[in-house]
């Protein structure tokens, strides 16, 4: 031995990759010799591709015949530990001292619990191509490889967020009941619709349906009819009556104003009073739903689907205050005073006049339970040259300490989707600033995002295969119920589970 070598003992234990016929059996050979293996294989199951085999060449024998006794073996060999569904990722060291990194996929089921006994199979939605079965087959969105598979373990594939809800400025679950109307499950597919909208009428008749344009069905010919099925379920789904959820109880003694009672007011109402604070709307019309109301003729969005959706707001136990204009029948001081916070969602055509009713004004609402760190420094309502509130970005919150403002008074004429979402941006900031927590931290999330599996077919093949939302032509026919489940039929379930 040279002086510079140093002695180093040999780890006595070994690593294979890959848990087909050849990995099985090395490991065998090794962990029969008394030493320690370690099998990695990224499947969900050991066997690889001798598994899909039928016969063997040359003999012809049997594939199963010779594998699955080997595959037993491997699963129950005491020196064996088997990390199925699991992948290196990084190598270092020496001959004798390896140091390996393997990362552990989830399965997202408790493996420690499943029997195989398959119920699950029968209650998923989600149909998809089979691997196993090169594609030739199909199977679920939670299943085992093969019947023979060890461990006999399920997995749930979930790929990631399917680009119809990733770009949702909601994040309606759009695969999850499209994929519960193809299964005939119409009553559940609209319960998961209201966990996200609670206005799903509106939406059905009068959504601009971004999710369509990123549909990844538009590679093959035409996007799925997403907001038709959702009209679908409006129309033919006859559900108990609608009973909303309100959150914490301890939250009633603090009070927000929402001033507009359009689809960004609506929501930021119906959100914070679901988290369980006291909402007043206040509305300068007759009538709730601002442009949903007085700008859209009844035969593009029926009154009584409007109507309907409205009811929840009542039901939630919301104030509403019809005929009452800030700085006319009620002064913007007085509002500052009597609300620990304020939402301003008049529309664009309200942005200037509800500006000049705040002109000066640098007060703060009546103290908080808690210190705020909001984006404000009570320095008034500002417009934009384009005629808009001027808010912080992330947070909505204007130069007025408390006050927020969203939907088209800040981004001008807008989508209703897109007006909604503020709504729901604005419900989030509020309820951080009167908790007294930070309001910018973590909202990346929120809003249209980029999906991984987004299609990549050039924007001339989409143009040419989408279909443009049009708000002012009469609707066409619903689909039935038979044409419902058809075209649910066609999507491909991209992102694997939709949960």
């Amino acid at each position: 031995m040279m002086k510079d070598d140093k002695f180093k003992e040999v780890i006595p234990e070994a690593l294979v990759i890959g848990a087909g016929i050849a990995g099985m059996q090395a490991a065998l050979d090794i962990a029969d010799k008394g030493f320690k293996v370690h099998l990695v294989e990224k499947d969900p199951s050991i066997g690889g591709h001798m598994a899909q085999l039928d016969k063997t060449f040359p003999t012809l024998d049997c594939s199963a015949c010779i594998i699955t006794p080997k595959m037993v073996d491997t699963a129950n060999h005491p020196n064996i530990n088997l990390l199925t569904y699991s992948e290196v990722i990084h190598i270092e060291g020496e001959a004798g001292h390896f140091k390996v990194t393997v990362r552990k996929k989830p399965r997202y089921v408790d493996t420690t619990k499943c029997t195989a006994c398959a119920d699950c199979v029968a209650q998923c939605p989600v149909t998809l191509p089979n691997e196993f079965d090169m594609g030739l087959g199909k199977r679920k969105a939670i299943y085992i490889p093969f019947p023979q598979a060890v461990p006999l373990k399920y997995t749930i594939d979930r790929r990631g967020v399917p680009p119809c809800t990733a770009t949702c400025p909601l994040h309606c679950n759009a695969q999850g009941y499209v994929a519960l109307i193809s299964q005939g499950k119409f009553k559940e597919a609209l319960a998961l619709v209201r966990q996200t909208l609670p206005f799903p009428g509106i939406l059905a008749y009068a959504c601009a349906h971004p999710c369509e344009r990123e549909c990844k069905r538009i590679e093959e010919d035409r996007p799925v009819s997403i907001c038709d099925l959702k009209r679908f379920l409006i129309d033919h789904v006859e559900e108990s009556e609608f009973i909303p959820v309100v959150g914490n109880a301890d939250l009633r003694s603090l009070r927000v104003a929402i001033i507009g009672s359009g689809p960004s007011g609506l929501m930021a109402a119906y959100d914070l009073r679901q988290k369980g604070y006291s909402v007043t709307i206040f509305e300068s019309r007759a009538k709730l739903g601002g442009l949903l109301t007085h700008g859209f003729p009844s035969y593009r969005l029926p009154r009584q689907v409007i109507e309907k959706d409205f009811s929840v707001i009542e039901k939630i136990g919301i104030e509403v205050r019809l005929n009452t204009e800030v700085g006319k029948d009620i002064s913007p001081e007085a509002m500052l005073q009597s609300f620990d916070a304020i939402y301003i969602a008049t529309g664009f055509s309200g942005a200037a006049s509800i500006c000049s009713a705040f002109k000066g004004l640098k007060m703060t609402p009546r103290p908080l339970p808690s210190p705020s760190r909001g984006e404000g420094e009570g320095g008034g309502l500002e417009m934009t040259r384009s005629g808009t509130i001027r808010v912080h970005p992330f947070t909505l919150e204007t130069g007025l300490k408390g006050v927020f403002a969203g939907g088209d008074s800040v981004t001008g004429p807008g989508t209703i989707i897109d007006s909604m979402a503020h709504g729901r941006k604005a419900a989030i900031s509020i309820d951080r600033y009167l908790r007294g927590e930070e309001l910018s931290q973590g909202r990346e999330s929120e809003g249209k995002q980029m999906s991984s599996l987004r299609s990549n077919l050039p924007d001339s093949k989409r143009g040419q295969r989408e279909v443009l939302p049009d708000m002012v032509r009469p609707l066409k026919e619903g689909l039935t119920m038979e044409e419902a489940m058809e075209e649910a039929k066609r999507c491909l379930n991209c992102g694997g589970c939709s949960d």
